[in-house]
């Protein structure tokens, strides 16, 4: 059985290391329709950017995904939960007061929450800030998904709250993965293609 273990180069924008480009997260979405879609657009786009920067490819799909389960596709999904003036008043899951994006990452369901009119209230004065703060909301869940765990690290896009200084980097898109963030991406793939080979 392969096991694809930690590949240790480094990239020049500061040196994080790289996840072995084997697996890619596919993000299954309900609920976005209720954004605009120019903002649903940069949601989506600086998500994949974001991963991209680890070498993890993302794509996008909708509605349900297969239960087949596959080594090289880790399934996500995904419910944009909107309220309020930006939607049509039906808030879908949602996730604590305040929280701008919640997961579910030991029941097996794979389930990310995404708060946007929670997002929307906390930035309207700074509105650019929305869709990036989404976004990097978003990926912290998927990394809480993909590594099944509830752990935080002390600074970064893992960090268990962001101060004014992160989101500073959130607006200029500085915000970075830790090395020992993307080694736990990288196990939680492995465990993942270790379940679904056993299954073959």
């Amino acid at each position: 059985m392969r096991l694809i273990l930690f590949f240790a180069a480094t990239l020049a924008y500061g040196g994080t290391p790289k996840v072995a480009s084997d697996t890619t997260v596919v993000v299954f979405v309900e609920g976005h329709e209720d954004l605009p879609g120019s903002r649903w657009f940069d949601v989506r786009s600086l998500v994949t950017s974001i991963f991209k920067k680890i070498n993890v490819r993302i794509e996008w799909e909708y509605g349900k995904p297969s239960t087949e389960l596959r080594a090289d596709r880790f399934p996500v999904l995904l419910h944009v939960a909107t309220v309020g003036p930006v939607g049509n008043g039906n808030p879908g899951p949602t996730c604590s007061l305040g929280a701008s994006a919640c997961s579910l990452p030991f029941d097996g369901s794979h389930r990310v929450i995404a708060m946007y009119d929670t997002v929307y209230r906390s930035f309207s004065d700074r509105f650019k800030l929305v869709p990036r703060v989404l976004a990097y909301a978003i990926a912290h869940e998927i990394v809480h998904i993909v590594t099944e765990s509830a752990g935080h690290s002390q600074i970064g896009i893992m960090k268990r709250r962001w101060n004014p200084l992160d989101i500073n980097s959130i607006e200029f898109h500085e915000l970075k993965f830790t090395e020992s963030d993307v080694l736990n991406i990288q196990s939680g793939f492995n465990s993942h293609r270790q379940r679904a080979q056993s299954k073959q």
